[in-house]
């Protein structure tokens, strides 16, 4: 749940960024001359609410994305510190028992 909401936090306050982002990439060569001047207009444009178009969306999409991708880096995380304490038990077997193996 903690990272639904972290997701959802981050996705509502960075969609202005994308908004700026996005208007850049989709404008016409030479059109703007940055993203303060992309935030300038699209400010007259639509007023400060237009910085927030799409948030509902982009926040429905990240709250479970980000769910899903710290489930799995924990996991991941899991497995590979019981893996490597795992490896470290069959290294250590040598040297507790002299280095001798019988065979």
């Amino acid at each position: 749940i903690a990272a639904a909401v972290t997701g959802g936090i981050a996705g509502f306050a960075t969609n202005p960024l994308d908004i700026i982002k996005t208007r850049m990439m989709t404008a016409s060569a030479g059109s703007l001359t940055g993203p303060i001047a992309a935030a300038q207009i699209l400010l007259k444009d639509g007023g400060p609410r237009a910085f927030f178009t799409g948030a509902g969306a982009r926040v429905a999409w990240l709250m479970p994305f980000t769910t899903i991708y710290f489930g799995c880096i924990e996991l991941t995380k899991r497995s590979l510190a019981s893996f490597r304490a795992e490896s470290e038990l069959v290294s250590i077997a040598p040297a507790a028992t002299g280095g001798n193996h019988a065979t």
